[in-house]
């Protein structure tokens, strides 16, 4: 999950993990920045400030990134349908894939990686689905009452459900 304020980008340790593990390019300055960090399963939900405005920039442009400020708002059923929406999406980019010749897959590539990321999106959805139940425990970081807001969000969610 990723937090993008006016001047800060916060990011999920989780996610960087993730980003380290697959193909994409990382910026030398994010690169920088995570080569100390330690991630495991006791920290992996918390949150990274990066405030480069390319780092910002960066970490803006992938949806396969769950944005809080998305996501606050929407009930269970919202997010259920999104995670169906996504599933959707990686059968159709898979039947399509498959229905290739070998050389065509070998040009292709991207929609491997494409499907990857919608369910690395998808896995991401769950969890904040579990956060706002109160599966999963997670410190949203300090920014302009976000905390504030996250508790009021959590109790309407409780009574919606």
């Amino acid at each position: 999950m990723k937090i993008i304020a006016k001047d800060s980008a916060y990011v999920q340790k989780t996610d960087i993990l993730y980003l380290l593990k697959s193909n994409l390019k990382i910026p030398e300055s994010i690169y920088l920045k995570i080569s100390c960090e330690v991630i495991d399963e006791n920290n992996k939900y918390e949150f990274i400030k990066f405030t480069n405005h390319n780092d910002i920039k960066y970490f803006k442009n992938f949806s396969w990134i769950i944005d809080y400020n998305d996501i606050k708002h929407l009930n269970e059923n919202d997010i259920i349908n999104m995670c169906q929406e996504i599933a959707s999406q990686i059968n159709n980019i898979a039947d399509k894939y498959n229905k290739m010749s070998d050389i065509e897959k070998d040009k292709n590539e991207d929609m491997v990686q494409k499907c990857e990321l919608l369910d690395y999106k998808m896995h991401s959805l769950r969890d904040a689905l579990w956060f706002k139940q109160g599966h999963i425990n997670l410190t949203l970081p300090e920014i302009q009452n976000y905390n504030k807001i996250n508790n009021i969000l959590k109790k309407m969610f409780k009574k919606n459900c």
